[in-house]
């Protein structure tokens, strides 16, 4: 007799990490970062330091995804994402 598997005994990956990276259009990079969650354990926006950072932080934090930094030498993390169970559905695969 064969039967389905659950997806814990069929998807290997246990964390996937997607990074949306833009110079410009920061709500357009976290929009595309909370569709990476269909797919990634953690998603977030990458971008250069701009003043609008704290607006950038609010909106991220709402719909769950993080925000890294690059100001042209340093990287740091503003934001960290929030950890979801892979894969979201089978669909997802």
């Amino acid at each position: 007799m064969i039967a389905p598997l659950g997806l814990s005994r069929v998807f290997f990956a246990r964390k996937i990490v997607a990074i949306e990276a833009k110079i410009a259009a920061w709500r357009e990079a976290i929009q595309q970062a909370l569709m990476n969650t269909w797919f990634a354990s953690q998603s977030y926006v990458l971008l250069p330091l701009r003043r609008s950072m704290e607006q950038i932080a609010f909106e991220a934090k709402r719909v769950g995804v993080g925000v890294i930094v690059f100001d042209g030498v340093v990287t740091r993390l503003v934001v960290r994402s929030i950890d979801r169970p892979i894969p979201a559905s089978y669909g997802s695969w």
